[in-house]
């Protein structure tokens, strides 16, 4: 296991695509990634939604009110796996998929996997955080200073999304965005992504990455085996090495 303390351009290398005399660096280890927090709360262990006897919350697959039409379906069919991988979840999708009903999931303990579009911008942004928004149905927007306000302190959250590892620079404090408005609020675990992904590719990375969870694997330890499952599966180094896991396990 290797924990990554990475600051600057760094944050954005996509260090999972490293070989080691041929071979990934993660065939050889279990890569964890932490950004620099100056002021970070340290997390509530443990991750895993089984251990803390907290259901999963899926969340997801938003809607346009006026056409009544899924904005990105790729995320229904994301969430309906993972619901038959996790009986008994409760869910936010659809029409349920509102700033108020996340805003509820956010303030729980449990772990939470949200399925949609990150929007690069924000009415209301904060001066520290890049301007970014997780799309909501009937054009609602979870932005980077709703979760600094809240500040949910959820084990693991999913932001199955393009590029929400994303974010700016500010000196002395590294890359800020989404993935870090969830950190410094206390959320031990967050994966997201380095790049914009293809839907097929997040979809087979979320149901081995749930797989793996379910079998008692941690955070960094699910993710390593859904890379190797997108590998197996003839998936290019683009799908491959979109997902991080950032956090403490």
């Amino acid at each position: 296991r290797l924990l990554l303390l990475l600051h600057g351009p760094l944050e954005r290398l996509p260090l999972e695509l490293i070989e080691l005399e041929g071979e990934p660096l993660d065939r050889w280890l279990t890569p964890l990634t932490l950004p620099g927090l100056p002021a970070a709360e340290p997390g509530s262990a443990p991750a895993l939604a089984r251990a803390n006897g907290e259901p999963w919350v899926l969340a997801g697959d938003p809607v346009d009110n006026a056409r009544k039409l899924p904005q990105l379906p790729g995320a229904r069919e994301e969430l309906a796996l993972l619901g038959r991988l996790h009986p008994g979840s409760a869910t936010l999708q659809r029409e349920s998929f509102t700033l108020a009903g996340v805003r509820d999931a956010l303030r729980g303990s449990g772990p939470l996997h949200i399925a949609t579009h990150l929007i690069e911008e924000c009415e209301h942004p904060d001066r520290t955080l890049a301007p970014a928004s997780l799309l909501l149905t009937g054009g609602e927007r979870l932005c980077t200073h709703d979760v600094a306000e809240i500040r949910p302190r959820s084990p693991l959250v999913v932001l199955s999304a393009c590029a929400t590892a994303e974010g700016r620079y500010l000196d002395a404090q590294g890359l800020g965005g989404m993935a870090r408005a969830f950190l410094e609020s206390g959320t031990r675990n967050v994966l997201v992504t380095l790049w914009p992904v293809e839907d097929r590719a997040a979809q087979a990375f979320a149901a081995a990455f749930h797989r793996a969870l379910a079998e008692g694997d941690t955070p960094s330890q699910a993710a390593r085996a859904a890379r190797e499952a997108l590998r197996r599966a003839d998936w290019g180094p683009a799908a491959v090495g979109a997902f991080r896991v950032l956090g403490r396990d």
